[in-house]
């Protein structure tokens, strides 16, 4: 079985050696025929292609430390709620300034 011609652009894009990538496609492509049929068809491609950028994704979160996770999710909350305020007080205008 050929690997699809963006696997060396996926596995820098992800910072995943090329040889995990196609290891982690050559799985994809078992659960996808185990879950579609032997015979490659569209739907098999698509199981196949959906399932190998899930276990990419997996293989990237699987490098940080479940600690971090929490303080980014906090940033990123104070972030968004520091622009909600923003839009609210500009979308008011000048009754509160």
């Amino acid at each position: 079985m050929n690997a699809p011609m963006i696997l060396p652009w996926l596995a820098s894009k992800w910072d995943v050696s090329q040889e995990r990538t196609l290891a982690l496609w050559q799985q994809a492509c078992a659960e996808a025929r185990s879950a579609v049929g032997p015979e490659p068809s569209s739907a098999y491609w698509s199981h196949a292609k959906s399932r190998w950028i899930d276990l990419l994704d997996q293989e990237v979160i699987a490098r940080y430390p479940a600690t971090e996770t929490p303080w980014i999710m906090i940033h990123l909350n104070l972030l968004r709620l520091a622009a909600t305020v923003r839009f609210w007080f500009n979308a008011r205008g000048a009754r509160f300034a």
